[in-house]
């Protein structure tokens, strides 16, 4: 899906062209060309399901069963279309951060998760190792 968005890693998304309320909007009512997957451009504007990103859902798991050479049954359908509307819910909160804080303050808050978790990594190494 990444390379599909032309990203390497989340914060990435910030930079992609993603599709616009009057896009999604004209596809519903039929005036607007239907979503592709070169670029692929969600609407990430919202968390909600809407038209545009089950369309391009629909592209990307026939684009996956053909890279793959193979077809999924019904279950496996659901189960890609779970993950792919929950990857894209993780980019849209990615998204979203970016319009609410700047690009600063984004990175110190990264870097204050990072110093969270590797604090957090170190307490448990030291807890669990072995005693003499």
């Amino acid at each position: 899906m990444n390379h599909l968005m032309n990203i390497k890693q989340d914060k990435d998304v910030f930079d992609i062209e993603t599709a616009t309320r009057e896009e999604i909007e004209g596809f519903k009512e039929g005036t607007k060309d239907p979503p592709t997957l070169d670029p692929m451009g969600p609407f990430i504007q919202t968390s909600s399901r809407n038209s545009w990103n089950e369309s391009l859902c629909e592209l990307f798991i026939e684009q996956f069963q053909a890279e793959q050479g193979m077809n999924l049954t019904t279950e496996e359908s659901e189960e890609i279309k779970d993950m792919f509307h929950a990857r894209l819910g993780r980019l849209t909160r990615k998204w979203q951060e970016d319009k609410k804080y700047s690009r600063r303050q984004v990175w110190e808050r990264e870097k204050i998760s990072k110093q969270l978790a590797r604090r957090n990594r170190q307490r448990l190494d030291v807890s669990q190792s072995p005693t003499s």
